[in-house]
């Protein structure tokens, strides 16, 4: 990568991924998912995604953990899932994962870009209000009244 593409790649403030889609393989990383996991590129790179993301020892599998990089491969085209990830010491965080496919001249999927945006805070919202539609306030003002 030349050294405009390296400070742009780390400049982007989602955490993103190159991965070889035939093994899982982690090629690269930019800093935000480094930050993000709690990690150094040297744990990450050259290791599975599935392992580096969810501690797994195999890919992800449905119903529970949609692969994105399986799910682009079988419908050719980008896609994007909810994940539960954890950081280096097992601390879990929400994302929004989106797989993209890099094509070679013939059209052959070479590479997958697996972008990764924190919703975590989004996540703990929506909880809260499911809390309050549970209790009977409706929104996350409380009850109304006067």
């Amino acid at each position: 990568m030349s050294d405009v593409s390296s400070v742009v790649f780390d400049s982007i403030s989602d955490g993103i991924l190159v991965i070889d889609p035939d093994d899982y393989t982690v090629l690269t990383a930019n800093r935000a998912v480094l930050e993000e996991l709690r990690m150094e590129e040297a744990e990450v790179v050259g290791r599975p995604c599935y392992e580096v993301t969810h501690r797994f020892s195999s890919p992800c599998e449905p119903p529970d953990h949609t692969c994105p990089k399986r799910e682009m491969l079988e419908r050719g085209r980008s896609v994007t899932v909810e994940h539960t990830l954890y950081d280096v010491d097992g601390n879990p965080f929400w994302v929004e994962v989106s797989a993209h496919p890099v094509r070679d001249a013939e059209g052959n999927i070479v590479q997958v870009v697996h972008v990764t945006r924190d919703i975590t805070e989004r996540k703990r919202l929506e909880e809260e209000l499911r809390d309050h539609e549970r209790a009977g306030t409706g929104s996350l003002e409380g009850p109304r009244g006067g």
